[in-house]
């Protein structure tokens, strides 16, 4: 893996402030995908067949997403922060409350791995496309 370290740039003033130590809380991405909550208090990063959710300032992991049976692929985070969702070599999407580590939702209907997920429509459907380059949306029900 490559490790990396997140910043804090200050646009009015270009100083500087970093978010993480490496040297003692090194994040590695392992050719995955990772996301910054929208109140920009956590980062989600893949771990081969899981999500790690970490404090952004400190890096400390706070939780871990298990579920996936093979490499994630994907994650992408509501507007609000409340839900994630993640899409996988396995052929699935899901959908997550990162704040109880709790999968709410599985979606199996890909023939491939899933390379991309989004949430559409204000966070009431999500997206996702495929290895074969199917996309599909998915809406919840009314």
């Amino acid at each position: 893996g490559q490790a990396f370290e997140i910043w804090e740039v200050d646009a009015a003033t270009g100083e500087k402030r970093k978010l993480t130590d490496a040297a003692v809380t090194p994040l590695n991405i392992l050719n995955g995908d990772w996301r910054v909550s929208p109140d920009g208090r956590t980062l989600a990063s893949v771990a081969n067949r899981t999500v790690q959710l970490r404090d952004a300032q400190t890096g400390e992991l706070q939780r871990t997403l298990i579920g996936h049976t093979h490499w994630v692929r994907s994650i992408a985070y509501s507007a609000d922060g409340t839900r994630i969702i993640t899409g996988s070599a396995d052929h699935t999407v899901r959908l997550w409350n990162p704040r109880i580590d709790q999968e709410v939702a599985l979606l199996t209907n890909h023939q491939q791995w899933v390379f991309q997920v989004a949430f559409a429509d204000h966070g009431h459907a999500l997206v996702s496309s495929d290895g074969d380059g199917v996309v599909k949306l998915w809406r919840s029900a009314p």
